[in-house]
């Protein structure tokens, strides 16, 4: 079993390689545009995908995610045919580079060693050079490195210590030229209930192993397609019966069992939100702009994407959301605007960080000129003394019902002005408690010909 990369001395890390690129989804689209004049279809269904598993992954309720590879004459490829061992090969060297400027991190790239190993893998599987048909291989908590690294640097490097999050993956062999794969996200991490579940496959994992090499172990069969399509529920429920057997209780997805919705189909089911989310990527992808510039409208397009989501999941699991629809696309349109500003206030104001698979995304306006371990330390800091620091401007505060709107005042990185911010500092939401101002613009009003532009 590998232990992780010996890195010499002095030695030079390769260059120019990135683990977490906020921007690829919006390269993605300018390359088409550039090429074809417009965004192709594969394209979109990619951005499509990875944009809403990024963050769904941010939400906090059990995950499933179910894609297909395809199985040409280079190997499998996604919808853009971009070679899966190309892709797990960028992130292995990515994951190199990084662990040549901090040692620590050998633990992500012993990982991502694994990852391609399993690519080798699915490969041979897919030429009928294997006895099976399926494979399955699990991803715990980085327990070690939590306990060496704690909860920021964890997910500034996309995991999710306050959840202890962690993920089963199923690759199921269709046909000679599809693989379907499965993602199952799994809430409180725990060894003991990932060796048993194995167990239950005929896996053993010694209690001995750290948690960097569970992907190692990988229950392989060949079965048939009943029980492949019984499989993803059945490794949710040997999981869950170990967590029970071990804490008392039961489980579902390793939480404790209730009644709460899977986060993709709840995503997929606000459709409002996800096609004006993507009508401005569009937008942003057309932008003609420095690349630190799009960098930061796409970290705040994505953030208060995700915080709007985020506040409508709340209030559905309150029983509380009620849907809206309206006639005009350009008031619609609107409507989406001011309530994914409104949560991005709400979200920033309380220094909340998105953390999904590769990286973190978090809000504070003096973060560029900050190192990635102390612009990590200024999103998560909950020191109420933290304002002191602040840099505050004149403007407009954001929160719609702000009395102090439309006039400027002085606002905070957040662009909160400092009456809705210590509201917010007490637990409390200035949307309920002040009043609509009485010179908003009614809805009705909105020109027709009126530009959506981008948070910014």
């Amino acid at each position: 079993m590998e232990r992780g990369p010996n890195i010499p001395e002095g030695a030079v890390p390769p260059e120019g390689l990135r683990i977490f690129d906020e921007l690829a989804s919006v390269r993605m689209a300018q390359a088409d545009v550039r090429q074809y004049g417009h965004i192709q279809y594969d394209t979109l269904r990619q951005i499509y995908n990875e944009e809403l598993t990024y963050v769904a992954e941010g939400l906090n309720a059990p995950l499933r995610t179910t894609f297909t590879l395809e199985h040409t004459s280079d190997g499998l490829v996604d919808e853009r045919g971009t070679q899966l061992l190309t892709s797990l090969a960028r992130g292995r060297r990515a994951a190199e580079e990084a662990a040549y400027g901090d040692s620590r991190l050998w633990f992500n790239l012993q990982r991502t060693i694994h990852d391609y190993h399993e690519g080798q893998l699915l490969e041979s599987m897919m030429l009928g050079e294997t006895s099976f048909n399926t494979l399955a291989s699990w991803s715990p908590m980085p327990e070690e490195a939590y306990v060496q690294l704690g909860l920021a640097k964890l997910e500034s490097l996309g995991y999710q210590p306050k959840r202890l999050l962690g993920f089963i993956r199923i690759y199921q062999k269709i046909s000679d030229t599809e693989l379907k794969v499965v993602s199952l996200s799994v809430d409180n991490s725990d060894l003991m209930a990932f060796r048993m579940m194995a167990e239950q496959l005929g896996v053993q994992i010694p209690e001995t192993e750290i948690s960097d090499n569970y992907s190692a172990y990988r229950f392989t069969a060949h079965l048939s397609d009943h029980d492949q399509a019984q499989l993803p529920a059945a490794l949710i429920r040997y999981y869950d019966k170990s967590m029970s057997q071990i804490y008392g209780g039961d489980f579902s997805a390793g939480r404790r069992a209730s009644n709460e919705q899977e986060s993709w189909s709840f995503i997929a089911a606000q459709k409002d939100l996800v096609e004006y989310y993507f009508a401005q990527l569009e937008i942003l992808a057309s932008q003609a702009v420095d690349a630190e510039s799009l960098r930061r409208l796409k970290r705040e397009l994505t953030y208060g994407f995700w915080a709007a989501l985020k506040d409508r999941y709340n209030a559905h699991a309150a029983g509380e959301l009620r849907q809206k629809h309206y006639d005009s696309p350009v008031v619609t349109s609107a409507v989406m605007r001011q309530e994914v500003m409104v949560a991005y206030s709400r979200a920033a104001a309380r220094h909340e960080t998105l953390v999904g698979c590769g990286g973190a995304i978090g809000v504070s306006s003096d973060l560029g000129d900050l190192s990635p371990e102390n612009a990590m330390s200024s999103i998560m800091s909950d020191k109420q003394d933290s304002k002191e620091s602040w840099v505050w401007k004149q403007g407009v505060c954001r929160i719609d019902n702000c009395p102090t709107r439309p006039s400027k005042t002085k606002v905070g990185p957040c662009h909160v002005c400092a009456g809705c911010q210590h509201l917010f500092d007490k637990g409390k939401d200035p949307m309920k408690t002040y009043t609509p101002a009485k010179n908003k613009t009614a809805l009705a009003k909105v020109p027709t010909k009126q530009k959506v532009e981008i948070m910014s």
